[in-house]
């Protein structure tokens, strides 16, 4: 794989170990570290009631943070094209790994669902903004098939790495979920720092995306000008 893709691997690969995190532990969180419920109580009592609820606060988080990513990326095009590849994904770690230190200190349920719909802005760059990066720069190879199957395991990974790693941390805080949360919120600050320090677009062709015109005139130094080869 090119160099320049390697990089958006890189970043997409903390990406997922944030969201991955809180995809794994997200409904434990919920149920037992806010709620104070126990899966393991038998029917009918208040400890398996206050679990089931909190499995209820849960899906209405998800269902949020999902409605929220999915008003994002209708934004994400003309996001991408104002703004760029490298800003958009430094705010997408930036609040991924915000939201992550957040819920690690929550202890209301409203309070963790209100951050929950943060983490709908993260998801919506995440799966759009590195897979249009990566998609410009495999416009011109001839192996487009076997680069891409190479970076969908930036995706997969990371979900292989959290279900050890995220083990490993409850055994040893006692099953602490808000120890892996911050586990969490330290991969998407290390791919914050990645992103910062090795993408550094300079030429994506942003007039590619639906409803942009190609410029001719444009200067290359420009985000949203230039040739993909010239990326990173």
């Amino acid at each position: 794989m090119p160099l320049a893709m390697l990089r958006i691997w890189i970043v997409q690969f903390w990406s997922f170990f944030g969201l991955f995190i809180i995809m794994v532990n997200g409904v434990n969180f919920f149920a037992q570290e806010i709620a104070q419920g126990d899966s393991d109580a038998d029917d009918g009592t208040p400890a398996k009631e206050a679990y089931l609820q909190g499995c209820h606060a849960a899906n209405l988080a998800f269902a949020g943070m999902c409605a929220v990513g999915l008003v994002v990326s209708f934004g994400v095009p003309k996001a991408i094209a104002r703004f760029g590849v490298q800003k958009l994904e430094v705010v997408n770690l930036g609040i991924m790994s915000l939201v992550l230190c957040l819920l690690a200190i929550c202890h209301t349920q409203l309070a963790a669902q209100l951050t929950f719909l943060l983490l709908g802005v993260s998801w919506g760059l995440t799966i759009i903004v590195p897979w249009y990066a990566f998609n410009v720069l495999v416009s011109n190879l001839e192996c487009k098939g076997t680069v891409t199957g190479i970076f969908n395991w930036s995706q997969c990974v990371p979900e292989v790495v959290v279900s050890i790693l995220g083990a490993v941390a409850l055994e040893l805080s006692g099953g602490n979920i808000r120890v892996v949360l911050v586990l969490g919120a330290v991969g998407a600050g290390i791919g914050l720092f990645c992103c910062t320090r090795i993408i550094e677009p300079t030429g994506i062709v942003y007039s590619q995306l639906p409803g942009q015109e190609e410029n001719h005139d444009c200067d290359n130094s420009e985000p949203g000008c230039g040739d993909a080869s010239t990326y990173m």
